[in-house]
């Protein structure tokens, strides 16, 4: 640096004797020593090599011994090692704290030619094995530190999408201005930009043109030849055409410009991995969605993002593809919701549970005429009329619309908060975004759709909520939260929680109020109150706590989730195996009995060497007491079954000796498609009857189980001495395959009389209704079909079972 410059600057001549570069200067300022003012290092054990900036972050006591152990957060460290050690010995240290074998932590950089050492994340306490196993080859560790000057991002003249996404409370919608405290620096963004379908502004198909200027290095560094060098790093092509990750229509470009670009950008100094799984004609598949997916969990550097403007119909694969990508490999993923103006939760992955999805506003502050809505749609962002990079040139840019544009200013601002926060959890990343967003913004919304909007001023409210979620609720009981402020309102707060899904309880008092006098800071309680539901199903709900005030502050509205756990019926746990076997089912406590589960949360006991109603797929194991004698009909055919069931009978009988036998009353394996379904199953009273769910060849998911009785007969306006009687005419040993039972106003004296049928395996019946209670007939009740052997109009059975035939006299 030349002294002029230097004088320019104020740093004055001093500073020539510190440090020859820009950067070192901010260190020399972060660190507020410089020259032979010293580093001074703290001692981590006798004998151990040198711990550099440690000061105040550590319980040292004198400031000289560093209690490493008091960092049980994991925490960055630069590890320098010495200079004859070979720079393979990084690799290795890398690759045992990745595998956990010595210690555990994972590298960020490794650093072989400058400089000899690594950037690793690690606990405090993997931290002193490290050292204890290296101690012969690591020269000195040093605590990163940080320094703002490159981070802090102020754009004059932005895109109105950018300028609206950074406003301020009491500040005007737009003031041609984005100010940003972080660029998203070393925060990995993998743009899997597709959609599979046309969209309402027609195909889309991509990579991303990374020569584009957009995506330059903020500080204009070059490679040795001069050339710019480019955030747009390695990617993936699932297509396999010979055209690799470039982009042959535009939109990768443009979106990956919405995500980082330099003018177009949220975080400019993130960088992009293009990710094309789509052909330049538009076709492709699921499968190239999900090699892409597979490609990300298998390479991804973190802190990472995926970006997706993907709005395929719903796909359990891609649904849970996604959601093993967040929850197992740490990368916070952000959709697009899509463009068809119908509910987000038709369309994945904007209905994967860990999924950010995203919804399309426009400049006046409304949803776009093209977005999806509803409960699957967490957030919005700017998505119309947006100006970006395009693939024409290196120069290029183009104005488009779309959630495709929406989901990439989320990601940006994920990469924001990563960039500041490198070792947020994507549910943390989740949250603050929730938390940092404008209530309320967004206009003309569909019902059951949230208002709102983006905000990248990433922050932790100044309301404390706890809890803010409940997990592990159950129904009919009552859970109290405590609610304070972590600073003096200038106006009074008022808090109104509402719960998205209304029917799972409510709140007492329905609202509470904070005053700005000396009791400001006293925490008030809340209560909310599950309600009890015959279902026997788990209720789920997003929680919008919903603070309003004058003081803008305070105009703040976090999202909670909460969830009512059915009491009736056991849950499988870790160490409560409900529903597994025979001997530990899930008990059915009454009729009708309806429930959704995932069978894939259980083992295969039973396959097809304990009987031919049996295959791999995992077993659910149901169990039910008659009552008394009675027909039941058992379904999978629900909406919400999503695999080749199989279902089965058995009565349940326990040995003196101890031992369960299972008699087989009755199976099906398809009946509705490739789901099952058995019909009008007699149970005697006090038997006890297990039913099993199972999948064919392995199969498995989500699975809609019902059992219900047959209808009952109307029985009104009795007269005495005028009511029909029920007699046994004949013991069958048959089931019909499918419900025959019908109620006509046919009279009583219409009905044909019942035929003792033949006692062959298969019968064609005739349903005979109940007529009405009048003055003739008194009606009753119907315990089976009344049918009439006839082989032209009739049910056929299909089954074979113990039962009764019960028939009407006059």
């Amino acid at each position: 640096m030349h002294k002029s410059t230097s004088a320019k600057m104020g740093i004055g001549v001093k500073l020539e004797r510190c440090f020859s570069v820009v950067l070192v200067m901010v260190l020399c300022e972060y660190f507020f020593y410089c020259g032979r003012a010293g580093y001074e290092p703290c001692t981590v054990k006798k004998g151990f090599p040198k711990l550099y900036n440690c000061r105040g972050k550590f319980n040292d006591g004198n400031g000289r011994i560093a209690d490493v152990r008091s960092l049980s957060s994991p925490t960055r460290y630069m590890i320098k090692l010495k200079n004859h050690v070979s720079s393979e010995t990084v690799d290795e240290i890398c690759l045992k704290a990745e595998r956990a074998t010595a210690y555990a932590g994972y590298c960020i950089h490794k650093y072989k030619k400058v400089w000899l050492g690594m950037l690793i994340v690690m606990e405090g306490e993997q931290l002193l094995k490290l050292l204890n196993k290296e101690a012969n080859v690591v020269d000195h560790v040093e605590v990163e530190g940080t320094f703002r000057i490159s981070n802090n991002v102020t754009e004059v003249n932005p895109p109105w999408g950018l300028d609206r996404i950074d406003r301020l409370p009491g500040q005007g919608f737009l003031n041609n201005l984005f100010k940003v405290a972080s660029a998203g620096n070393g925060v990995h963004v993998y743009v899997v930009d597709t959609v599979l379908e046309l969209s309402i502004s027609g195909k889309t198909f991509h990579g991303i043109r990374c020569t584009h200027q957009e995506f330059w290095y903020q500080d204009g560094s070059v490679d040795n030849k001069g050339k710019r060098l480019s955030r747009c790093l390695m990617g993936f092509d699932a297509i396999g055409d010979g055209l690799g990750t470039a982009d042959c229509n535009g939109h990768g470009t443009h979106c990956a410009g919405i995500i980082a670009g330099l003018k177009s950008g949220v975080a400019k100094n993130a960088f992009i991995h293009p990710i094309r799984a789509m052909s330049c004609d538009g076709s492709g598949n699921y499968g190239s969605i999900l090699a892409s997916l597979e490609w990300i969990g298998e390479n991804a550097i973190l802190p990472a993002v995926v970006s997706m403007s993907i709005a395929t119909k719903a796909s359990i694969s891609i649904d849970q593809m996604v959601d093993n990508l967040v929850n197992n490999y740490g990368v916070v993923a952000v959709a697009a919701s899509g463009n068809f103006l119908q509910d987000a939760c038709n369309y994945s992955p904007s209905r994967a549970n860990s999924v950010i999805s995203v919804g399309s506003s426009n400049v006046a502050n409304t949803m776009s005429w093209f977005s999806n809505y509803g409960n699957c749609t967490t957030i919005f962002a700017p998505g119309e009329l947006i100006a970006s990079s395009y693939n024409g040139s290196d120069t290029d840019f183009a104005t488009l619309s779309g959630t495709s544009m929406a989901c990439p200013h989320v990601a940006g601002a994920a990469a924001l908060y990563l960039g500041l926060n490198v070792d947020a959890s994507p549910s943390e990343v989740r949250q603050i975004i929730l938390d940092s967003s404008e209530p309320n913004a967004i206009g003309n919304v569909k019902p059951s759709t949230t208002t709102k909007l983006l905000n990248v001023n990433m922050k932790d409210p100044i309301v404390d909520i706890h809890p803010r979620s409940i997990y592990n609720g159950s129904e009919g009981v009552t859970y109290s939260i405590s609610i304070s402020l972590k600073t003096r309102p200038s106006f009074n707060v008022f808090l109104t929680p509402y719960l998205v899904n209304t029917r799972i309880g409510y709140f007492q008092p329905v609202q509470i109020v904070f005053n700005t006098g000396s009791s400001w800071s006293t925490a008030q309680t809340i209560k909310i109150v599950f309600v009890k539901f015959s279902d026997f199903l788990d209720q789920t709900s997003v929680i919008q706590w919903l603070f309003t005030s004058q003081d803008p502050r305070f105009a703040l509205s976090p999202a909670g989730v909460i969830v009512s756990h059915d009491t009736d019926v056991c849950q499988k746990t870790s160490t409560n195996s409900c529903g597994q076997t025979a001997n530990t089912p899930k008990v059915i406590p009454s009729l009708p009995f309806y429930y959704v589960e995932d069978s894939n949360l259980y083992e295969n006991v039973y396959d097809s060497s304990f009987d031919k109603c049996h295959s791999s797929g995992p077993d659910v194991v149901f169990q039910y007491t008659a009552p008394s004698d009675m027909i039941i009909s058992a379904s999978l055919c629900g909406d919400d079954s999503q695999f080749d069931t199989m279902l089965s009978i058995y009565e349940k009988r326990v040995l003196s000796s101890g031992a369960t036998v299972l008699n087989q009353v009755a199976c099906n394996d398809d009946y509705c498609n490739i789901q099952s379904s058995l019909s009008n199953v007699s149970l005697l009273k006090g038997h006890v009857y297990v039913f099993m769910v199972d999948g064919y060849e392995g199969d498995g998911g989500l699975f809609d189980f019902h059992v219900i009785r047959p209808t009952e007969a109307p029985i009104s306006n009795l007269v005495s001495g005028k009511i029909a009687t029920s007699t046994v005419l004949h013991k069958t040993t048959s089931i019909i395959h499918e419900a025959c039972t019908s109620w006509t106003s046919r009279s009583c004296s219409t009905a044909p009389r019942v035929a003792i049928p033949n006692t062959n395996d298969s019968y064609f019946w005739k349903v005979v209704s109940w007529g009405p209670c009048d003055k003739t007939c008194g009606g009753g009740k119907q315990d089976f079909e009344l049918c009439n052997y006839n082989i032209s109009f009739g049910c056929s059975f299909a089954h074979s079972i113990s039962g009764l035939l019960m028939c009407e006299t006059q």
